[in-house]
């Protein structure tokens, strides 16, 4: 894949496609990277060129190595809203963020307590393509609760959602 990350190989071949805690946390597969790179970049188009996608939560925000920005060399991460619209700097690189990140600051990146409403309420661990999308996004003032959530095909809802955000940010 040509990234410079420490441990990208090695965790693609390893982790390539799979999913974690009943669909909490999955990675995209070695092929599908590409494709998620340019769905992100709809939404995002300020970082086109510039990311490489890997995993994604229950709630189909997308975390992404940003080869503009990172320390000694390293490429940071960042996450995709989807929901808000936000493009957040998690500040750590690739290792550190499958170390440390995810279980330091869980609820943060992944929405543990969040997700365990959503299993509480009724609904079944996410499968692989789908995601917990926003009914109204938070962009457009929807409420960040259970009950404005539906399960949702993830390439769809990041599609929509795109061509949302940028009528709503006036770049269409």
């Amino acid at each position: 894949m040509g990234i410079n990350a420490t441990g990208w190989n090695e965790f693609f071949a390893e982790f390539s496609g799979r999913s974690f805690n009943n669909g909490l946390y999955r990675t995209h597969s070695a092929g599908a990277i590409q494709e998620w790179n340019d769905i992100v970049c709809i939404a995002f188009p300020e970082f086109s060129n510039r990311i490489m996608c890997f995993g994604y939560d229950w709630l189909g925000r997308q975390f992404a190595l940003d080869l503009r920005r990172g320390k000694s060399s390293e490429p940071s991460v960042l996450m995709f809203e989807p929901g808000t619209g936000y493009a957040l700097d998690i500040e750590v690189n690739f290792v550190e963020f499958h170390e440390s990140e995810v279980e330091i600051h869980k609820d943060e990146c992944l929405a543990v307590g969040f997700y365990n409403e959503w299993l509480n309420a009724g609904n079944e661990p996410i499968s692989h393509d789908k995601c917990a999308g926003y009914i109204v996004p938070l962009f457009l003032s929807g409420k960040d609760t259970i009950e404005n959530l539906e399960l949702s095909d993830m390439e769809v809802y990041w599609v929509v959602l795109g061509q949302v955000l940028q009528q709503v940010k006036g770049k269409s």
